[in-house]
């Protein structure tokens, strides 16, 4: 069960290498959970060989997206607070509502999105091992009937980022644990950077100390198995949120080599995180993920002064462009996923052999919730920045254009 996290960053300061690694990063957890609803496990295949295997191995990489987009997350919205409080600038308040607003503005309708899809699946398809649950898809759909879970309390719970912790996932949509984890970093870290910040006050500090002890009781005490899963995973997070706090020292590192240099470093650095994938892959234990997080926070600092050839950047310019609606593409593509594998095999045992013609038609059903996420990133994702603004402007009416600031205080 995994799920891609939302990730904001300027737009008009795009990092083409980084934003193009992300739309990677979703569009291999769109393609891990085609292959498990439309394909049977590889302990099942009747069909050997080499590119057999390898096409199970990219179609299972769904996990070790989520920690690559984990350290990205960490890398942008880490690096944000950081610079703010480097420059006394930071406000909780403004950036919170920032967050917010991007996660609220593509998950409240992507939730309304799920209930409706789920009961017309339902409906449709009542005897479906989609909707009435098997253990052959593993976690990805829940076990007991996807009705089960369409609660107003799922519904409420998930929007307030409890899912996995207080409250199951919404409805069939799995992928939404990994934006509650990605919400509570949000909130501990920039407690953890203020606690351990030279030359914060005194009574800021205890504040920041009092909320990451809040904050991880609150984790910690999560009736659901898999609560724990959340601050086992924040490293990853921490460790994109280290780059960002070393980037100045990054930035000017290929400055001083040469371009083949820094080339060969960046296809090396990619290398090992495509090995680091694979043991993860194999072995799948908070160790491996762990090194998995390192190897991909080594390539991303390798990158964060952006690729620079023409060549590079005009054939990665398409997937950076479509990195702007992967959130919309995490939040919506599971649970249309299942409503149209509900009705081509509605039983697991109806999932295909993996040979070049069933590639080829998972490869053009994912074209699906691609193409409807554009739709829901031109309805939604597109408008978050005009919200904010919206927000902004109401504020300041409200406030008499004063626009006071949270401080985290100094000792001077």
């Amino acid at each position: 069960m995994v799920g891609i996290t939302p990730v904001a960053r300027p737009k008009g300061n795009t990092n083409v290498a980084m934003n193009s690694i992300r739309f990677a990063a979703a569009f291999l957890v769109v393609i891990f959970h085609l292959r498990s609803l439309f394909v049977v496990d590889f302990s099942e295949t009747a069909v050997g060989g080499p590119i057999t295997v390898a096409l199970y191995g990219i179609m299972s990489l769904g996990h070790q997206a989520v920690i690559v987009f984990f350290v990205l997350s960490g890398f942008w919205v880490g690096g944000s607070v950081i610079n703010g409080v480097r420059e006394r600038r930071f406000s909780a308040g403004a950036y919170a509502s920032a967050r917010l607003i991007r996660l609220w503005i593509v998950l409240i309708p992507a939730i309304v999105l799920t209930l409706i899809l789920d009961a017309a699946g339902t409906a449709l398809h009542a005897g479906s091992d989609i909707y009435v649950g098997s253990a052959a898809y593993h976690s990805l759909i829940p076990l007991d009937r996807v009705e089960a879970h369409t609660s107003a309390l799922s519904a409420v719970g998930n929007m307030f980022f409890l899912q996995d912790i207080y409250v199951p996932t919404v409805g069939g949509n799995s992928p939404l644990w990994s934006l509650a984890a990605e919400f509570w970093y949000y909130l501990l870290f920039p407690a953890v950077v203020v606690a351990v910040w030279k030359g914060v006050s005194l009574r800021a500090r205890l504040v920041a100390i009092v909320v990451i002890v809040l904050l991880v009781a609150i984790l910690s005490v999560g009736p659901l198995e898999s609560s724990s899963r959340v601050l086992i995973l924040a490293p990853t997070w921490a460790i994109g949120a280290g780059v960002a706090w070393f980037r100045e020292d990054i930035e000017a590192w290929p400055n001083r080599r040469t371009s083949p240099a820094v080339f060969g470093l960046r296809i090396a650095l990619g290398v090992a995180v495509l090995i680091a994938t694979v043991v993860d892959s194999r072995i799948w234990n908070a160790g491996t993920t762990y090194v998995l997080a390192v190897v991909a926070a080594l390539w991303l600092a390798s990158l964060v002064t952006d690729v620079r050839s023409r060549v590079a950047r005009t054939v990665l310019m398409p997937f950076s462009f479509a990195a702007e609606w992967s959130y919309s593409l995490y939040a919506i593509h599971l649970p249309i996923l299942a409503l149209v594998a509900a009705t081509i095999v509605p039983l697991a045992s109806d999932r295909w052999q993996l040979t070049a013609w069933s590639a080829l038609l998972c490869l053009a059903i994912s074209l699906i919730p691609v193409a409807a996420a554009m739709v829901f990133y031109v309805l939604f994702e597109r408008n978050t920045n005009s919200v904010r603004k919206l927000l902004r402007r109401v504020a300041s009416a409200r406030m008499g254009n004063t626009k006071p600031r949270m401080s985290v205080g100094t000792t001077s």
